[in-house]
């Protein structure tokens, strides 16, 4: 969920979602229906982090999450973080400075090309590696779409799910006369 996109669900529509999972929810005796018609909005954090309840108004002290939940009447009476705590923002983690090559540093996925064109994929905290996205499925053996990690030009079996891009560096150049 991009920093723009965000979903609002009632509490009987998150009900429903837990069910779903095959997970047990607990007799809610004395709901009213009123209650189970509040909603609820999840969101992407905000970059500045999300205020740490008891502790004081600096940004110093914020969590980060890569999800936040607030009621949607009431969004002044604060979120939680959905999901563990990250130990640094996603777009802060996104924020790397250019390399000496050049290269511009990553960038969010949401703005990679979407044309075949190979590209570094990145996944915040793990690795990289080079990927394409592939649009059409009949191009491909698991008639799947997204981005596929490639080896030697052969698409791995599924669709991978990173964080960031940016550019392949440019092939290496022989050595000329000046630079030796």
């Amino acid at each position: 969920m991009n920093s723009e996109q965000s979903i609002t669900l009632t509490v009987q529509q998150i009900l429903d979602l837990v069910e779903f999972t095959g997970v047990g929810v607990l007799s809610l005796v004395d709901v009213s229906t009123d209650e189970l018609e509040n909603e609820i909005t999840i969101a992407a954090c905000p970059v500045q982090g999300i205020k740490n309840e008891g502790e004081p108004d600096d940004p110093e002290t914020y969590s980060h999450y890569d999800l936040i939940a607030y009621c949607a009447d009431y969004p002044e009476e604060g979120c939680v973080g959905l999901g563990p705590e990250l130990a640094e923002p996603i777009a802060r983690a996104l924020e790397q400075p250019a390399s000496a090559a050049g290269v511009e540093g990553w960038r969010p996925i949401e703005s990679a090309p979407r044309d075949g064109t190979p590209i570094l994929l990145g996944y915040i905290g793990s690795h990289s590696e080079e990927g394409r996205w592939m649009g059409d499925p009949e191009r491909n053996h698991w008639r799947e779409t997204g981005w596929f990690a490639t080896d030697d030009d052969v698409l791995c079996e599924h669709p991978s799910h990173p964080d960031a891009w940016m550019p392949l560096p440019a092939a290496p150049q022989p050595a000329t006369k000046e630079s030796r």
